[in-house]
This record gives structure tokens, sequence and C-alpha cells, in this order.
């Protein structure tokens, strides 16, 4: 027995109602992210910290920035270039 997965195009994708829950959505297929782990967690914020001690010490900032993905020909999300 065979099961295929209907892939998400940009437009679903719009469609779909806001969900809290973290979801990935790669090749047009959307699954539930799994949840960080607790060392997964530590690290990130290890690294957060050390970021922000850099960026205050070298006094640097960068603007804002969004994702911008396209439709493909197949109606998929891609991320340009």
């Amino acid at each position: 027995m065979s099961t295929q997965t209907k892939r998400l195009t940009y437009r679903e994708y719009l469609k779909t109602p806001e969900i809290k829950a973290r979801y990935d959505i790669v090749d047009g297929v959307m699954t539930m992210a799994p949840a960080p782990t607790v060392t997964h967690q530590r690290i990130l914020l290890r690294l957060v910290r050390l970021l922000d001690q850099f960026v205050s010490e070298q006094q640097l900032s960068a603007p804002p920035r969004s994702v911008r993905l396209r439709t493909t020909a197949r109606g998929s999300l891609a991320r340009p270039g």
C-alpha cells in the first residue's frame, strides 16, 4: 500500500488558519516541528549571550530582515536565489 502526501502550494499555505504550534514546510510538505531539547535551549541561550555581548562591544546594529519566498512552477515554496 502506497501513501502519497499532497504538497502544499504557497496559495494554500496563505489560506491555512494561524496556529500556535510550530510547523516546518519542506518541499511543500507541512510537518509539526519537534520541541527543542534542553541541550538545544542551553546552547541557544549561550550563543545569544555571546552574540549580544559582541554586538554591544562593537556597537553594531543591523536592520531587520524578512525571508521572502517565491512560488515555483510546480506551486511549491522556495527561497529566491
